[in-house]
């Protein structure tokens, strides 16, 4: 299978439940794309293309409510006794992430109210009634983005149930927070779409 077979396999399965406009912008490109590959630079990009997994919107919309039941049943997360927020990168930008917590906003159901960019704006005294907090992200590489992001949090997570939303965790990012969580004694839940080992290029 040459490298344009591959790529035409992989828009079949990334367009299963639409082909929306970044895909047909995609297909539009491809040749301008793969001019001038060599033959190294091709199976490095096959190989990129085998392990790559792109989302529409409509999935990703679909795959939030479905991550957000899973919250329901497992930790009764509602407009009473939970906050949402976004996890923010590097020198506290939102970054992509922004995007999927708004999606997750409106796949939820649950109140605007309830929903903060900043956990710097609840004050104490509603902090104390706050039972879950959810962290909405696209993907976990590491780990490490959403560790740093805790700890520089100026708020007491003892007592709470933390839960990370994702669309795609990596294992090894899925390891590095448990065994954060066990040393820093933190309830933290990972829900995710998929997970995946990384692999080297």
């Amino acid at each position: 299978m040459d490298m344009q077979e591959k790529f035409l396999k992989r828009i079949d399965v990334w367009a299963e439940e639409e082909c929306d406009k970044r895909l047909e912008k995609a297909l539009d490109v491809y040749e301008d794309w793969c001019k001038g590959l060599n033959e190294q630079q091709e199976q490095q990009f096959t190989s990129f293309l085998e392990r790559f997994n792109y989302y529409t919107d409509s999935k990703v919309n679909n795959i939030l409510s479905e991550l957000h039941k899973i919250a329901v049943e497992n930790y009764n997360i509602s407009n009473k006794n939970t906050v949402v927020s976004v996890v923010r990168k590097n020198q506290g930008a939102m970054g992509s992430s922004s995007a999927y917590w708004l999606k997750y906003k409106y796949a939820s159901g649950l109140s605007s109210k309830v929903f903060y960019d900043s956990l710097e704006d609840i004050e104490e005294e509603s902090w104390n009634n706050i039972m879950n907090v959810v962290f909405i992200d696209d993907c976990c590489g590491t780990g490490k983005t959403f560790i740093n992001f805790i700890d520089k949090q100026n708020k007491d997570f003892s007592n709470k149930q933390i839960i990370l939303i994702t669309i795609e965790m990596m294992q090894n990012a899925k390891k590095c927070i448990e065994e954060y969580a066990k040393k820093k004694q933190l309830n933290i839940a990972l829900l995710h779409y998929n997970c995946a080992e990384k692999v080297s290029a």
